[in-house]
Parts: C-alpha cells; sequence; structure tokens
C-alpha cells in the first residue's frame, strides 16, 4: 500500500528546512471523512453535484449518488479503512441497479432520498436536471461512472479496477490521508487508479425537437416573444452557447474539467415559470452566483419583489412585459461582470496548468510502493 509523507517547507534567513507533518491515525480519519465529503464534494471531484445519500437499492443502501460536470451519473462506494475487493462488488451491484430503473423510478428514488443526510433537497429531479443539464436528455445517456473511496486498498481490489478500466468500464479508486499540524488537519487524496478518459457526451440530436416543445410550451404561457426577446438579448451580450430545452434555453460557457478536456457549463437560463402565466425566469446558476458575488446584489436590491434564491443556490428574477425594459437595463452590466468573471477563472486554470520548473514555498513527497506501478 502506498505510504504518503508530508514535510512542510521554510524559509528562515535564506536556509530551507523541511520539517515532518505527522500523520493522523485512520482511526481518527474513519470518523470524519465521509461527512466531510458530503461537505465537500470538490474532494471528490471538481463540479460534483451530491444528489442522494445511503440511497436504498437492491443491494443495500449506496453510500453517496452524484451528478458530474457532464451531466453524468456518479456511483460512490465509500469505505471507512481498505477498499477490498468486496467494494469493487458492491459498487458494480449498486450501478447495475441504478441503470435497469425506469426512469421515473430513478427520479421518485432521488426525491425521496435527498434532503438527509446533509444533502441538499431536491423537490423534482426532472426540474432540476433540466436547468443544469438541458443538452442531455437523460441522466443515463451515458453508463455511470463509479468511485471507490477509502483509506487505503489491497492488491487484489487495485488489480481488479485497473483490469475493469482498462477494458472500458468506467471506475476509479481515490484514497485519502490526513496530516496533522498545530490543531490544523491536512487531507491528501490520490488517484489509486483512474478511468480511462471518456469522451464527451454530444450533444442530443433533439435539438430542433426540443425548440419546437419549447415554443408551443411558451405559447401556451402568453410569453412566446418575451422568452425570445429576452434570450435573443442575453445571447447577444455574453459569448455563450444558447442550447434549448424543453422548458428553457440554457447559456454555457467553455469551460475545462480537471483532466483538461473542454466542457460546456451553463451560467444562466432564461426559463418558462411553471404555472405562470406572462412570467419568464432569469435563472443564475451557482456558479454564476458565486462567481459575481457581491456584482449580483444591486439587482436584487432594485427588483426586490422579482427576485429569489431558490432551493438550488440559484438567483431566479421574473421577468414580465412591464419590468423587462427596467430589468434589461439593470441586467447589462450584471451580464459584463458574469463575462469578467468567467475570463479570470478560465485564465486563472490555464496558469495553473502550465507547467512550472525549480522549487516552490512548499513541498510533499511520497513513498511510492503501489503495487504494480
Amino acid at each position: 500500500m502506498k505510504k504518503v509523507k508530508l514535510w512542510s517547507v521554510k524559509n528562515t534567513d535564506g536556509k530551507m528546512k523541511a520539517e515532518y507533518v505527522p500523520d493522523v491515525d485512520n482511526t481518527d480519519t474513519e470518523q470524519i471523512l465521509e461527512d466531510l465529503l458530503v461537505e465537500s464534494p470538490e474532494l471528490l471531484m471538481d463540479e460534483l453535484s451530491l444528489i442522494g445519500r445511503q440511497i436504498p437499492t437492491e443491494g443495500g443502501p449506496l453510500d453517496l449518488l452524484g451528478v458530474d460536470e457532464d451531466g453524468g451519473l456518479v456511483v460512490f462506494e465509500l469505505k471507512r479503512g481498505t477498499l477490498t475487493r468486496d467494494a469493487v462488488a458492491q459498487i458494480l451491484d449498486y450501478a447495475s441497479d441504478l441503470v435497469a430503473m425506469e426512469q421515473d423510478r430513478f427520479a421518485k428514488l432521488v426525491e425521496e432520498s435527498s434532503g438527509k443526510y446533509g444533502i441538499d433537497p431536491i423537490e423534482d429531479f426532472a426540474d432540476w436536471y433540466s436547468q443544469n443539464f438541458p443538452n442531455r436528455d437523460s441522466v443515463f445517456e451515458t453508463p455511470p461512472r463509479m468511485v471507490l473511496v477509502g483509506l487505503g486498498v489491497d492488491r487484489r481490489a487495485l488489480r481488479i479496477v485497473n483490469f475493469l478500466a482498462n477494458t472500458g468500464l468506467n471506475i476509479a479508486l481515490l484514497t485519502f490521508n490526513a496530516f496533522k499540524r498545530d490543531g490544523t488537519l491536512f487531507f491528501a487524496r490520490l488517484v489509486e487508479s483512474a478511468a480511462p478518459a471518456s469522451t464527451q457526451p454530444q450533444p442530443s440530436q433533439n435539438k430542433e425537437n426540443n425548440l419546437q416543445v419549447l415554443r408551443a410550451n411558451a405559447e401556451k404561457l402568453d410569453v412566446a416573444s418575451l422568452l425570445e426577446e429576452i434570450a435573443d438579448h442575453v445571447e447577444k451580450k455574453i459569448p455563450a452557447y444558447r442550447w434549448p430545452g424543453k422548458t428553457t434555453y440554457a447559456f454555457s460557457l467553455n469551460e475545462h474539467t480537471e483532466q483538461g478536456r473542454p466542457t460546456l457549463r451553463v451560467y444562466l437560463n432564461v426559463s418558462l415559470a411553471y404555472g405562470k402565466k406572462g412570467v419568464v425566469n432569469l435563472v443564475f446558476q451557482e456558479r454564476a452566483v458565486k462567481a459575481l458575488g457581491n456584482r449580483i446584489e444591486p439587482i436584487r436590491q432594485q427588483f426586490p419583489k422579482a427576485s429569489k434564491k431558490n432551493k438550488y443556490g440559484q438567483i431566479e428574477i421574473q421577468v414580465n412585459e412591464e419590468n423587462w425594459p427596467q430589468i434589461r437595463q439593470s441586467l447589462d452590466p450584471v451580464l459584463a461582470d458574469m463575462v469578467d468573471a468567467w475570463k479570470k477563472k478560465t485564465s486563472e486554470e490555464q496558469q495553473n496548468d502550465r507547467p512550472t520548473g525549480g522549487s516552490g514555498g512548499a513541498s510533499g513527497e511520497a513513498n511510492d510502493d503501489r503495487l504494480g506501478v
């Protein structure tokens, strides 16, 4: 098993000195790992949305269920200790049970399981999914990813997972080590085995069908002209890819995944308001809200009755024929700020991806005793 050692490097009077950071006993780590991953899902993967914890399946309770940045399903099996081949069998059992479900049954399972054990509630999974991933028809459009998570992995489990990954199954291993110094706890994430890079799913061929359904739904709510006017205005203001869903136009900006693969991420939706005639919702996705920070507050303060933060961390602004001229004027600087924030983020990512030479101000060293490498 891999043994990780960590040092902090200090520069004192021009002399470099390495001080060992002691690791934390696994018994202590076990008690906090699962709760920590739920509170900070970015430890598992970037742009992960957790949608369930301890979800009942035929094979038993599934530890964590999520949706990745591309809208694909991710199944997690967590072990408070070393991962064994039994864990591999478990995660295959869970994933195969989910894939065999009808979509309505799966959606109901998520709706009933969310809102518990630290997972945010999802009252309508189909609505939530279409808002976040309008260019996909289903979470099952691609096979689910499987990720085994533990505090170590034994020889047989590593061998089996590497074999499955090399045959094209999307399965990977993550292990964590914990270190403590001066009351501060540090976690190190190790990718013991990585699934082969998968190609990003191609956009659905149902774009024209989605557009027809969207326009028909807009006609029923008496907002067909308003919907197109707002969407056209947004498209002129931001360098986004516009995609029609059956109830929304999604505006996505180009970014890169943690693996460096280009992807589209939705920042803004122009959506129909369920059950409300004459209203179109401008929906700033959670990533846009975080990117904007306080810069989104002026428009919320100017239209307090028309704006709200919903249960998904999104900010919705309700637009009608009467308030659209005013909202349009206030919206333009917010869109400009959003684009600036996006450019800054992508620029920083490109800088971080560039190889660097020499030594930095901190260092880590690993004794790599991993089997098979």
